[in-house]
């Protein structure tokens, strides 16, 4: 199969311009998964990636690219269009600016670092417990095809991002993100700070809503790694006073890599006496040669007011890379 994958780079590279260059990667995992998450029945668990990815540089030095990943294009191979990107991305660069469209992050999600530091898991168990956020903002609140324009300056970086309403019903998606990056004497400090704005289009008008965060994350020496983010959602109906807090532990020593997480909610969509949290587990580790075995694990509750729903889930298997 290798070899297949290869000879087609190769006659597609050779088609294009001499400074194209195009690469296939590929992911699999099987194993087992269980816990509430799958209805408290241990199963098996296989799953399959695929990413091409192709970029060039025309005579100015302007820089251009696009990647597809089959695992997430819906309903078949190449099942997109001009209004559905799942699993495309494309971007055009020169300089110190960036353009980056299709399935991508808004500039929140862009600017926030998450809290799964390190380890993995074959079904990403260790992320999938209610406390957990993947700081996606309002990102996929119309068809999710996004165009961010990036610019860096140093340790530092900025980004505007967009996503309309191909109806033209509702108001589209802004949102505006901060990084910072530096080294420490040793130490590699991360510091982001992210705005997304959307209005909510109803029977009743337009609703706005708004998310404000940061995140501030650390390498330090030994492999130890740490990261904290918070954010808050306000405006509309069920957005008033929803708080997000994030923290995370990573630990890598030769093969074995470790991550640790918790996340609370307060107040989500703003009822009263409303809660979810959660921890988050996950480990690998490296067999080499692209092998590597995977644990994942997630607890976690939901409240609503006297009410409380539990959660845990767990995976154990094995992750090859290609």
């Amino acid at each position: 199969m290798k070899k297949i994958l290869f000879a087609t780079t190769a006659l597609v590279a050779a088609a294009g311009a001499a400074a194209a260059d195009v690469s296939i990667k590929g992911r699999a995992e099987v194993g087992v998964v269980g816990g509430s998450r799958f209805a408290d029945v241990t199963q098996y668990w296989t799953d399959i990636d695929i990413d091409f990815d192709m970029s060039g540089e025309a005579d100015n030095g302007l820089t251009f690219g696009a990647s597809l990943d089959i695992d997430e294009v819906p309903s078949g191979l190449l099942a997109t269009t001009a209004t559905n990107d799942n699993g495309v991305t494309y971007f055009v660069a020169f300089g110190n600016a960036r353009m980056d469209a299709g399935d991508t992050d808004g500039a929140f999600d862009w600017a926030l670092t998450e809290v799964a530091l390190a380890g993995g898991s074959i079904d990403d168990s260790e992320t999938a417990h209610p406390g957990y956020n993947g700081n996606a903002g309002f990102d996929g609140t119309h068809d999710g095809q996004i165009f961010r324009f990036t610019y860096t300056f140093g340790d530092f970086a900025a980004a505007l991002s967009s996503e309309v309403d191909d109806t033209g019903n509702r108001e589209a998606v802004w949102g505006l993100g901060f990084k910072y990056s530096g080294d420490l004497g040793g130490t590699t400090l991360g510091v982001g700070l992210g705005y997304q704005e959307r209005g909510k289009f109803t029977a009743a008008g337009d609703q706005h809503t708004e998310i404000v965060g940061i995140s501030v994350n650390a390498t330090l020496g030994s492999g130890v790694s740490m990261a904290v983010n918070y954010s808050e959602a306000s405006g509309g109906t069920n957005m008033t006073n929803t708080t997000h807090t994030g923290i995370g532990f990573g630990y890598k020593m030769n093969a074995l890599a470790v991550g640790l997480n918790y996340g609370e909610y307060d107040g989500v969509n703003g009822a009263a006496n409303r809660s979810r949290s959660g921890f988050g587990l996950a480990a690998t580790y490296d067999l080499g040669g692209g092998l590597a075995v995977q644990f994942g694990a997630g607890i976690g509750e939901t409240k609503v007011g006297n009410v409380t729903t539990d959660f845990d889930s767990f995976s154990l298997g094995l992750a090859m890379s290609f």
